[in-house]
């Protein structure tokens, strides 16, 4: 912190990082911060199919066939899928992954509309507060419970926006979070490729993986440059700074970037599937077959992180009974007979299993994995950016180790750097910005 700077006076820092595939918050207590700014937490979800707890839960909501607002997360995902098992669902609204549809706008009506999974659609204003409501006062009950009641006043609120939406988008998330009841007064935006930034500056040595032999010690030596690489599951965020003689952060080149993050990969594989079965086929399954559909969806999130550069097995992902009946209702022959005459050396069907070769597996993740190297290596052609020989991967999609091989193997002579708990950086530096905003 720099000498006679202050921090928020506010007894407690809350950041909600929404994403596009998970979003969670996390805080602090002023004391804490004091003690040891690092010390962030959180609540902790289970993740649908997934072993364990994370910071984050699905980004999905759903509202019943009268817009009132039902779930959030996980137990919205789930709730809907009950539905569509019984048949119910056909009139609820349920949004999954809808950050992406604002993506790219350059003005957000107050009357834009969001397209649900069964094509209802509703006010994308209403969407986005109705999450950042839930995401708040989740938060103010967890803390309620183990606190005395905290007053609105007590609560600085940070809420974190990519860097490359243009200045109507973050707007757009402002008053969708005034909609949720966090006024202005009590709000800060936070871009974030900074809020990692700030993450990785206040990491313990010992909590990074570095290919390059640096620490996080040594990379945040004042005059040092480096690039924050924020992947996460729907946009790639990118920014260059540097540290300043009094610890201080200093933006030196404008932050850029694109939709390169982690759905791509699920988009590769919907692909992939679309040409062994065809896209008849496979348009009649996700419209027709929701259960069964977010079934595959959520069993492909969690394979797809098993996938790695030195991976020889093949992956394993069941085919659902209903996508069998599709086909053979669409293409007028068995899906285990079409199955039987494939030549295909990159996927074999076993009982029922999609069992796809490790190679082809891999495929998956070079779209994305190319269009972000292609993008640095334009970016360090530039005068401001050329000796920058530091790399910090933050965000969901830099814990593939798909793409933080495709990073290492690029750029051999830098140093890339992926600290512990990279997903979390952005949430967690959220808090610590709030806290002292005067870092950037």
């Amino acid at each position: 912190m720099a000498t006679g700077d202050t921090i928020s006076e506010s007894l407690f820092v809350a950041a909600i990082d929404f994403g596009t595939t998970f979003s969670g918050y996390a805080f602090s207590n002023r004391n804490d911060y004091k003690d040891d700014p690092s010390k962030v937490a959180g609540c902790h979800w289970s993740v649908g199919s997934q072993p364990g707890l994370s910071l984050k839960t699905p980004s999905c909501i759903l509202f019943d066939p009268e817009q009132n607002f039902d779930s959030f997360g996980g137990e919205a995902e789930d709730k809907y899928t009950e539905l569509a098992q019984e048949e119910e669902h056909g009139d609820w609204y349920f949004f999954r992954r809808f950050k992406m549809q604002i993506y790219g706008k350059e003005e957000i009506s107050r009357d834009f509309m969001l397209e649900g999974e069964n094509g209802l659609q509703m006010p994308a204003i209403k969407v986005f507060a109705e999450g950042i409501k839930f995401l708040r006062t989740h938060f103010e009950d967890h803390i309620n419970i183990k606190a005395d009641v905290i007053k609105p006043s007590d609560v600085e609120w940070v809420l974190t926006v990519p860097a490359i939406w243009p200045d109507p988008t973050k707007k757009f998330m402002k008053e969708a979070a005034n909609a949720g009841g966090i006024p202005n007064s009590r709000l800060i935006l936070a871009l974030e490729p900074e809020a990692a930034s700030i993450y990785c500056k206040n990491l313990p040595v010992d909590r990074t993986l570095s290919s390059g032999g640096r620490s996080t010690l040594d990379a945040f030596a004042s005059g040092t440059q480096y690039l924050i690489l924020d992947a996460g599951g729907g946009t790639v965020d990118i920014t260059v700074q540097e540290i300043k003689d009094d610890g201080d952060i200093k933006q030196i080149y404008m932050a850029n970037g694109g939709d390169w993050g982690g759905t791509k990969v699920d988009e590769a594989f919907y692909e992939f599937l679309t040409e062994i079965v065809g896209s008849d086929t496979v348009d009649k399954f996700r419209k027709e077959d929701k259960v069964d559909y977010l079934g595959l969806c959520r069993e492909f999130e969690v394979k797809k992180r098993s996938i790695r550069p030195d991976s020889t097995a093949k992956i394993t992902i069941r085919i659902p009974l209903s996508l069998s009946d599709n086909f053979e209702e669409v293409q007028e022959v068995s899906l285990k007979s079409s199955f039987k005459s494939n030549k295909s050396m990159s996927w074999t069907c076993v009982g029922g299993k999609l069992r796809v070769d490790p190679d082809t597996a891999k495929n998956f993740f070079e779209g994305p994995c190319q269009r972000i190297v292609d993008h640095l290596k334009d970016l360090f052609k530039e005068r401001p950016v050329v000796d920058t020989d530091i790399i910090f991967m933050v965000g969901g999609f830099s814990e593939s180790q798909m793409l933080q091989e495709a990073i290492k193997s690029a750029f051999q002579s830098k140093t890339v750097i992926i600290p512990e708990d990279a997903c979390h950086a952005v949430l967690k530096g959220a808090v610590q910005f709030g806290f002292y905003p005067n870092v950037i």
